[in-house]
């Protein structure tokens, strides 16, 4: 049986040389997708038309993220939080970009995160209504006729493993410190293996599904050589590939085992 496969981002993980600190991007408070507000995901993104690889895509959205505009003129969304100096996020940017090489296609497989799974665990104290009031229209009118807060999909994430200095992730932590941002959309969060592993007190009461979001779990949990992968959205599941990620599109609209059909923003 064929995978399906609606979505490919390209994503990294990224790890200090010389500690277990790993650096994330972190989702705001205005994310569509409700239960991951406020988790950290890998650092990466989706491709565009124009895209021929998976690396051209994450070293594209590495170098539109680690910046002080957003890219094609688009608006921010944050105007208020000021950026840390641009010479200084360029050097965060391209210790990653430097330290970056393949690692592995995971394929992602969800049946999306149920209004009663969500109202369980990281979202109890609210109410349907209230949930439903907090979403966009679109996700509104889904969660209304499917009962479904994400939806339900299949995705290729191609994952790269780039790991900087140490100093890398002192600046991060620093400018964050001080209030300054260093992404264009949301932020970003250094996690340790311990925290990753265990979840943070007191930060998601109920469970830790969500301290990171959508493939992140399984793709830790692989490259921490975790028995089970990170605590994850009870109704998802993924696999690492036998196959290497992929020097093209192409490879993979060629592969007779993907039903491959993802859309390019």
């Amino acid at each position: 049986m064929s995978k399906i496969v609606n979505h490919h981002p390209s994503v990294a993980v990224v790890k200090s040389r010389e500690s277990d600190e790993f650096m994330f991007t972190r989702y705001d408070s205005t994310y569509p997708a409700l239960p991951y507000r406020l988790s950290s995901n890998t650092i990466g993104g989706n491709p565009i038309p124009k895209d021929s690889s998976p690396w051209e895509t994450w070293e594209r959205e590495v170098i539109e993220e680690f910046n002080n505009e957003a890219p094609h003129g688009e608006p921010l969304r944050d105007t208020t939080t000021p950026f840390a100096p641009l010479d200084e996020i360029h050097k965060i940017r391209d210790a990653i970009l430097d330290g970056a090489r393949p690692y592995a296609d995971f394929h992602l497989l969800t049946e999306g995160i149920t209004m009663r799974d969500y109202l369980a665990g990281v979202g109890n104290g609210l109410t349907e209504a209230g949930v439903l009031d907090l979403l966009p229209p679109k996700k509104r009118e889904e969660a209304i006729s499917k009962g479904l807060i994400t939806r339900a999909h299949g995705a290729i994430f191609s994952v790269y493993y780039s790991e900087i200095p140490q100093d890398m992730m002192d600046r991060t932590t620093h400018w964050m410190h001080r209030g300054f941002r260093l992404v264009t959309e949301g932020g970003l969060r250094i996690l340790t293996r311990d925290q990753l592993v265990k979840g943070i007190d007191g930060e998601i009461a109920i469970n830790k599904a969500y301290l990171t979001a959508h493939c992140t779990p399984f793709i830790l949990g692989e490259i921490l050589g975790l028995p089970e992968p990170l605590m994850h959205a009870p109704r998802d599941r993924a696999l690492k590939l036998s196959t290497p990620v992929r020097e093209s599109y192409a490879a993979y609209e060629s592969d007779p085992t993907l039903d491959y059909k993802p859309a390019r923003k």
